[in-house]
């Protein structure tokens, strides 16, 4: 499976090293580099034209995971960004927290969508946390279709991803979101 993992860098610097190797040693691959090979913690640079090109960076490694893991017992605005990024691709997240139940930031994003998960750990369960969350999240996965379509809906994807930035995938995944929600009023109001 591939995981991304990111922290704040304001964060505990030792438990987001035991979370990032944990994950290596349950046997899964990180999509993102989070940890540099010589163990120095990724620092964000103030300078907004660097922060913006690892903003990028960094959402191409969500894109890239199976499943997103963030540790949220401190929060600042780039957690939130590369959380909602995660949310917004339809990844199944899991936020991990140390001792902090009143975590707020993090109780309405996991409410709300079904694919996010609050977890509590301790160094002592880690392990075990994170096998029972990374399971539950695989049971989320979004699954891979792959459809011919006729040259004249290509074309028409196509202008509507020039002219309004329209993703495709997201718009056939929203047209049968509708074509759901219309058939369970309909078959509800029977």
């Amino acid at each position: 499976m591939k995981i991304y993992f990111f922290a704040s860098p304001r964060g505990n610097l030792p438990h987001n090293r035991l979370i990032y190797h944990t994950v290596s040693r349950l046997g899964h691959e990180h999509t993102g580099t989070f940890f540099e090979p010589d163990e120095k913690f990724l620092q964000y640079q103030i300078d907004a034209s660097k922060f913006t090109k690892e903003y990028h960076i960094q959402c191409q490694q969500i894109t890239q995971a199976d499943i997103c893991i963030f540790e949220t017992s401190i929060q600042n605005i780039a957690l939130g960004r590369f959380l909602q990024e995660a949310v917004r691709r339809e990844k199944p997240v899991i936020c991990l927290y140390y001792h902090d139940p009143n975590n707020q930031l993090m109780h309405r994003p996991a409410e709300e969508e079904y694919r996010t998960q609050l977890v509590e750990y301790s160094e002592n369960d880690l392990q075990e946390v994170l096998e029972e969350a990374l399971a539950t999240a695989c049971n989320t996965l979004n699954t891979r279709f792959t459809m011919l379509i006729p040259p004249d809906l290509n074309r028409y994807l196509n202008q509507l991803h020039r002219e309004e930035g329209t993703n495709r995938s997201e718009y056939i995944r929203e047209l049968i979101r509708k074509d759901m929600k219309n058939r369970h009023k309909s078959s509800t109001s029977s």
